[in-house]
């Protein structure tokens, strides 16, 4: 559990925000993370490649010599065994978690008809220092995700599912697999499991109070939260943080990333996670300039209780699974599914948000769907993924332009000083481009000879 809460968050999940459209670098970022923004120079040598895909081996490392391990433990307690057995859930529900996060990235984008022949990641199921494991396919990752899973659902069930809950239970399984199957576009079962989490009654979405939004994000509070990782000051704090700039005090920043104008445009005023997930500070600091009133990202600003002074430390308890996003992958598979319930989840998250109820129809509900997700989700790490299903382009939304502080013929092409000249800020890379799947490590590549000839097209 110690090494989930360090694989949550942070640059697990920044990095393909930052491929994402809708931020933008600063003058000031120093190219951290500029080979995800601008596309076209991320290749295999990475580090952030390289060290996603190691850590997530190393964990399955682990999870795969547990559950051998187990298997020939022989205990006569039926405390015990009820024990191990809850155990031996987690081990499978994070073995599916894992695979599900390394497929996303590395494996070939899911399609049913070609899953049989599509290449993923290497599938190993039991830790051999020897082994020299080539690419699985598809069809054999996503069935040991779902058999995971499933075994997860059995093992879990002597476990209390409850909000905030900091174990994994079998209603983490039913996200996981929720999620899993948006992925894929199993829409049946995506809807299914969704409908399961909200039916169930256990995880209210909050009130429509600005306080529901406060407690959520800054005191690791909410009806909500389906699991929400254990932490503590000062031993056992997170080791990934979703940061995206430096605050000095909470009027000051000097931001690395600041959120496109065309985002902040998707919130009415009346949206209540608006004033969470945003900041209008009176002073942004970029270089030698000081820019007054622009939005920086503040939904991770952190729980106070963790603060050491008045500094945002940025840590809060990892969510891993949240009912935000149960509630839109409803109303996506329930649309899909040709489901007249899409509306009713739509609605539901949106009352909760403090927003007025739609009546789109078609094409026009969709497109309320894709965009209350984008604002439900922001900077969790699921936006590249979804312009990815939904067939779009990325396509790098407007930039805060309204504060300049330089004169016009010194700005850059588009008159926005304040960001970085290094990335393109007008970027667009089709849905059909090699880049939207990850290189394989170039050191797999070099160490493993059964996948040295399976590099994903393009790299």
């Amino acid at each position: 559990m110690a090494q989930l809460r360090g694989r949550v968050g942070g640059f697990y999940s920044t990095v393909q925000d930052y491929q994402a459209d809708y931020l933008n670098a600063s003058a000031d970022f120093g190219n951290r993370g500029g080979a995800w923004h601008s596309w076209l120079t991320l290749t295999s040598s990475d580090y952030d490649v390289k060290d996603i895909w190691h850590s997530y081996y190393v964990a399955l490392k682990n999870i795969n010599e547990f559950l051998t391990l187990a298997e020939g433990l022989e205990l006569d307690n039926a405390n015990e065994r009820a024990e191990l057995d809850s155990y031996k859930g987690d081990a499978h529900l994070l073995r599916a978690f894992y695979y599900s996060e390394l497929a996303i990235r590395y494996g070939t984008r899911y399609n049913a008809s070609t899953a049989s022949t599509d290449l993923c990641v290497p599938l190993v199921l039991v830790y051999d220092l020897a082994d020299r494991p080539s690419r699985a396919t598809n069809a054999e990752v996503y069935k040991q995700i779902a058999d995971d899973i499933q075994a997860a659902k059995e093992y879990l069930k002597v476990r209390e599912n409850k909000p905030m809950s900091n174990v994994l239970t079998e209603d983490a399984a039913y996200a996981l697999e929720a999620r899993v199957a948006l992925t894929k576009k199993d829409w049946s079962t995506a809807l299914s499991s969704a409908r399961r989490l909200i039916t169930s009654g256990r995880y209210p979405l909050v009130a429509p109070e600005a306080g529901s939004f406060t407690s959520m994000w800054r005191a690791d509070s909410s009806t909500e939260d389906i699991v929400q990782l254990y932490i503590k000051k000062t031993d056992e704090e997170p080791l990934t943080i979703n940061f995206y700039g430096y605050s000095s005090n909470l009027s000051a920043n000097i931001p690395d990333w600041f959120p496109t104008q065309g985002l902040l445009d998707l919130y009415e005023d009346s949206d209540l996670r608006k004033g969470v997930y945003f900041e209008k500070v009176p002073l942004v600091k970029v270089l030698d300039y000081e820019i007054n009133d622009l939005y920086v990202i503040s939904k991770y600003r952190g729980n106070p209780a963790y603060n050491d002074t008045n500094v945002p430390r940025y840590i809060i308890a990892p969510k891993l699974f949240r009912m935000g996003e149960i509630y839109m992958i409803a109303a996506e598979a329930a649309y899909m599914s040709d489901n007249a319930d899409a509306i009713d989840y739509l609605n539901d998250l949106r009352e909760s948000r403090g927003l007025d109820a739609v009546t789109a129809t078609g094409e026009a509900l969709l497109e309320e769907i894709k965009k209350e997700r984008t604002r439900e989700l922001a900077f969790e790490g699921h936006r590249l993924w979804d312009l990815r299903r939904w067939n779009e382009p990325m396509k790098r939304m407007t930039p805060q332009t309204s504060q300049n502080p330089i004169s016009e013929e010194n700005t850059n092409p588009i008159g926005t000083a304040f960001l970085s000249p290094m990335v393109a800020f007008d970027l667009e890379v089709a849905n059909d481009s090699y880049r939207w799947i990850w290189p394989i490590p170039y050191n797999e590549l070099t160490t493993n000879v059964n996948i040295k000839d399976q590099q994903n097209p393009g790299y």
